[in-house]
Parts: C-alpha cells; sequence; structure tokens
C-alpha cells in the first residue's frame, strides 16, 4: 500500500470517528437514533474528504499537545491587549502590511503557520506566495521578526519531516 493511500484511509478513519464522537457529544451519549449519527457521520465524512483532501503530513503528537497551550495563552494575551487598545480614549493604532520571508520550506507547513497567525488577535494574514508571507497588522509591534522566526521554529516542531 502507498504511502498516500495509507494516508487517504488514515484520514478516512480518523475523520469518521471524530464524526461519530461529534454526534455522541451534541446527542448527550443517547443510543436512540445512533443509526442517523451512523448515516449522518458517514456523508459529513464523505462531504469532508471532497473539501479537505488527505496529506502525507504527519503531526507530533507531544509537540502538538505543547503548543496548544502556548497558542491559547498567546491568543488570551493578544486579545487583551488589542481590547486594550480598543477601549483606550488614545487608541494607540498604527496598521500596517509587513512581509516575511519565511523559512519554513513546505507549503502545507506555511500555511499552518499562516493560519495560526490570523487566528491570533490584531493579526491577518494577506498573502502567501512563494515562501512569502505578508501580514496585516493592527499595530506595528504585534508580530516582531523575533517573535515570527519563534512561531515558525514552533510549527517546524510539530510536523514529521517528508
Amino acid at each position: 500500500m502507498k504511502l498516500s493511500e495509507l494516508a487517504h484511509w488514515r484520514s478516512l478513519c480518523l475523520r469518521l470517528v471524530a464524526m461519530l464522537a461529534l454526534w455522541l457529544v451534541l446527542t448527550e451519549g443517547s443510543a436512540q437514533n445512533l443509526w442517523f449519527g451512523l448515516i449522518t457521520a458517514v456523508i459529513a465524512t464523505w462531504v469532508s474528504l471532497i473539501v479537505v483532501r488527505p496529506s502525507t503530513i504527519r503531526w507530533r503528537p507531544v509537540p502538538a499537545l505543547v503548543f496548544i497551550p502556548y497558542f491559547l495563552r498567546r491568543s488570551l494575551l493578544g486579545g487583551i491587549d488589542v481590547a486594550m487598545r480598543a477601549f483606550s480614549p488614545h487608541m494607540h493604532l498604527e496598521p500596517t502590511l509587513r512581509s516575511y520571508q519565511l523559512r519554513l520550506q513546505r507549503p502545507p507547513q506555511q500555511a499552518f503557520l499562516a493560519w495560526i497567525i490570523t487566528l491570533s488577535p490584531g493579526t491577518s494574514s494577506v498573502e502567501l506566495s512563494d515562501g512569502q508571507l505578508t501580514v496585516h497588522l493592527l499595530d506595528q509591534e504585534l508580530l516582531s521578526e523575533p517573535a515570527l522566526r519563534a512561531l515558525e521554529a514552533k510549527v517546524t516542531k510539530l510536523f514529521h519531516d517528508p
């Protein structure tokens, strides 16, 4: 079996289990109408495979678990900072566009970094092209070059090398 076929089957199984788990959470674990949940999970899995194609990217579980609290903390602190700026009578904002040449080589890793940046308060990834990421910043100081490099290093640890 090829690696791409294995990735496809692994993705299919994980998604189906996730859809069934979601169904059980939404129905509070009720066994009533479980057959309907199974049909719904199969359809949702099929649609998800069409919308988001399986890939051969493999995550490293431990760094991923370590990354979650880091990201949540960063999001919380960033959200507080943006809220303080928004409610401040002097509203210190200096919006800007900044471009970064990424060190990440693989497009899926670059895209993940762009998504993570967009989920951070006060920042929005505008364009990702040929390894160059353009970010809109609510304030020039929200994402410094060293901060981006640190985030990029964390993202690098999340993936297995090809």
